[in-house]
């Protein structure tokens, strides 16, 4: 699933390369990718408006348009964003298409079909309720070590399954969870009430550097991402811990390990990531 780094990436480069575009055409290959509000009314309300700059909440990209209207991307498991020529072949995993007055095509390609395209007036985020109810962004001037402190403070939650509650910080998934604990030297089912001071500290530095890594390196594209121009982002080659069951920990050599934390594989070095109890 496309993360914050991943969805930061298309941000930065829709408004470098698609901002101020008129759209002339929108071309629904799988209606079922419209969430909100009807798919004809959504072709309606998107064709010849021009798309304004984007914003980013957590893991959806916010593209306003001319007509007040607000077009909301959430890109699900398999989701990606390509902006290309028309005579470029199309994915057969491709669900709608904007069609630009430059001549180029915005694609929403989507394997799984679980990703999804909203529009909503204004800012009204009411038909969108995982994005009204996002918590703090953690690269923003508005995540603390004090806030973070106070949000831990009374859970009692798995430490892998806290870092992606998306109502306590935005933005963070699987990938980035399990680097997360590895920067930080914790183990993913350490309890979040038994974190000391010091534990705390690190893990909310572990979470800004990982993070900001992930966005200067355009992403990860150990999964299906590539960003808006169809390239691979490059954080693949910091990976420390994800998908590298078997191989040796960066840090001390120890192999790591693999389990199941939530339904989610899980990667973490037993020795500089010890057992809690």
């Amino acid at each position: 699933m496309p993360e914050l780094p991943e969805v930061e990436t298309y941000r930065r480069q829709f408004n470098k390369s698609v901002k101020g575009r008129k759209v002339v055409d929108v071309e629904l290959l799988f209606e079922g990718v419209v969430r909100h509000p009807s798919p004809r009314a959504f072709v309606r309300r998107v064709k010849g408006k021009t798309l304004g700059e984007a914003e980013r909440r957590g893991k959806f990209l916010i593209i306003p348009l001319d007509s007040g209207d607000i077009l909301v991307l959430h890109f699900g498991m398999t989701g990606v964003l390509h902006y290309l020529d028309p005579d470029e072949e199309r994915s057969p995993h491709t669900r709608a298409v904007l069609k630009l007055d430059d001549g180029r095509e915005l694609r929403f390609i989507d394997i799984r079909k679980l990703g999804a395209l909203y529009l909503v007036k204004g800012r009204d985020f009411s038909k969108i309720p995982e994005l009204a109810n996002l918590g703090v962004e953690p690269l923003s001037r508005e995540f603390t070590l004090k806030r973070f402190t106070e949000a831990i403070g009374g859970r009692r939650q798995q430490l892998k399954q806290f870092l992606m509650r998306q109502d306590v910080i935005a933005g963070i998934g699987n990938i980035y969870a399990n680097e997360i604990l590895w920067e930080a030297g914790l183990h993913p089912l350490k309890s979040t009430a038994d974190l000391s001071p010091e534990e705390i500290q690190r893990l909310y530095k572990a979470i800004r550097k990982i993070l900001k890594e992930g966005v200067q390196l355009r992403g990860c594209s150990i999964e299906e991402f590539l960003d808006l121009y169809g390239r691979p982002g490059r954080y693949e080659e910091r990976l420390k811990a994800y998908q590298r069951e078997g191989e040796p920990c960066p840090r001390c050599g120890t192999k790591i390990v693999r389990i199941t934390v939530g339904g989610r594989g899980t990667f973490y070095c037993p020795k500089c990531q010890p057992e809690p109890g």
